[in-house]
This record gives C-alpha cells, structure tokens and sequence, in this order.
C-alpha cells in the first residue's frame, strides 16, 4: 500500500486510541500497540505497507460464536452480558475521544497476509487474587475504518463497514456518527445472545428494507429457541437492547455510556 495521506491519518487514530503511555495500555478494552512502522510490501518491493506490533491475543469473539454454533452450546446470561459489557466500555472511549469505530462486529471477512481482521478479540490475563486463575478480557481493535468525528456526523466519500453491520446511513448517504457504531452493536448484541445462531441481518439489502420500513421486514428479535439458556426475562432484555439500537433514526439511538449504564445495571 502507498504511503498516502489517509493512511498517515490512520495510524494517527490506531497511535491515538491504542498506545499508551510508559508502556501502559490506552484503556483495559482496547488492544494494546505497542508500535507502528512502515515497511516494504512483500508482494511489491517499491512500495511499503502499515504494521502494527500489538499484544499476541488468545483468539477471537467470532472463534467463541463460531464453536458455540457449532457444538450447539448456548451462553449463559451472565456470560452474555460480561462480553456486551467490556464491548460498550471500549467503545464508549472511543467515542468519548471523538473517534467512531466504523466496523465494529465479531468478524471481519478483509484478509491481510492470510490473518483475519477481527474486530474483537480476548486476552486471558491472571486474576489479581488468584494468580492460579486467568481472567478473560474482550478488546476492540481493528481500526482500519476508524475515524475523528468532532462534529455530529461526518461524510466520507465511500460507504466504510461491514455488510451485515453496516447502519442505513452509511449504505444511503456515507454519513457517519457515534450512533453508527450503535447500530453495529445492536447486530452484535442479536449474534452474541444467540450464542452465534442469529444475526439481525443476513446482507445490507435486508438492514435497508427494515430502516425503510418495508412490509414483511420487521424488526430483528430473538426467540426463546436461538438460546435455550436464557430465561423469557432475558430474552426481553436483550430484545429491547436490539430494539434501541436499531432505532431507524440515529438521533434516536442511545449512546454508548447510556447503554453501558444501562448494562452495568443489568
């Protein structure tokens, strides 16, 4: 990749978001960076590409959905919850230092050198009080698509994201705000309490028809046998997150420190 302006300008945020001070983390759910550099492309020798040495993570949310599917497991409550929680802290800092994620999801589909992209990943760290067992913690990262917002909203002059994550005024307009990132987060939520069964939509078509409000398009919601672990409480609770999120109007979306309040109480 050239070394072209926008790129300067990303790894500005990934350095402004991710890389601490003496050698301290940024924010307890942000991956660490180490440093970044620029070294020549492998595949074309007159041109340089972006890489970041960050911390070696344990594996991915996309990993932990993938196997729950697959093994038919469903997450508890709690278990459910602890991951929406260390998400949200994590993107409330970056949206309380005016920078929107912009593709925020378990997974992204972007291969670099034959490594997946994903946007959350865990660490195991030890557990202060008992050094014999290990604490899981869900980091932020992949902030390729990541963007300064000091206003509002901001326009760019490509639709950045993800199909499947991606808000309706990104497909329709390029807008983008903190509320896009809500969005996105509503999509987890659905995948996360389903324990990797559901996804609130299966391509961009689908999310555009329902912010259109399309007849036979209705609102993503679980039901009691995508987890069977959850109680009718719980599958109401997790609805209305969904719910919230996907407000067609983004003014109408909460924020990220809003829904983290409303987590924590939870």
């Amino acid at each position: 990749m050239e070394d072209t302006e926008k790129q300067r300008e990303e790894v500005k945020t990934v350095q402004q978001l991710c890389t601490g001070t003496n050698s301290k983390r940024s924010h307890p759910h942000i991956v660490h960076v180490f440093k970044t550099m620029r070294i020549k492309d492998l595949e074309d020798k007159k041109s340089t590409c972006l890489a970041i040495q960050m911390e070696l993570c344990a594996g991915s949310l996309f990993k932990i959905l993938s196997d729950a599917k697959s093994k038919k497991k469903n997450l508890e409550a709690n278990t459910i919850l602890f991951i929406l929680i260390q998400i949200l802290d994590g993107l409330h800092y970056c949206h309380s230092r005016n920078i929107i994620h912009r593709d925020l999801k378990p997974q992204n589909g972007i291969t670099l050198l034959y490594k997946f992209l994903l946007s959350v990943l865990y660490v195991d760290r030890r557990c202060v009080c008992h050094p014999e067992h290990f604490e899981r913690s869900f980091l932020l990262t992949d902030f390729g698509f990541a963007k300064p917002c000091l206003e509002d909203k901001g326009v760019s002059s490509a639709k950045y994201g993800s199909n499947c994550y991606r808000s309706p005024e990104l497909m329709k307009e390029n807008q983008y705000s903190e509320k896009s990132d809500i969005w996105a987060f509503g999509c987890v939520v659905m995948e996360v309490a389903s324990s990797g069964k559901e996804i609130a939509f299966t391509d961009d078509y689908l999310a555009r028809k329902y912010n259109e409000g399309a007849k036979g398009f209705d609102l993503p919601q679980l039901k009691r046998e995508d987890n069977t672990a959850l109680d009718e409480s719980s599958i109401r609770y997790f609805n209305s997150l969904v719910k919230s999120c996907l407000q067609r109007d983004p003014k109408l979306r909460p924020s990220a420190k809003e829904l983290l309040e409303n987590l924590k109480m939870r």
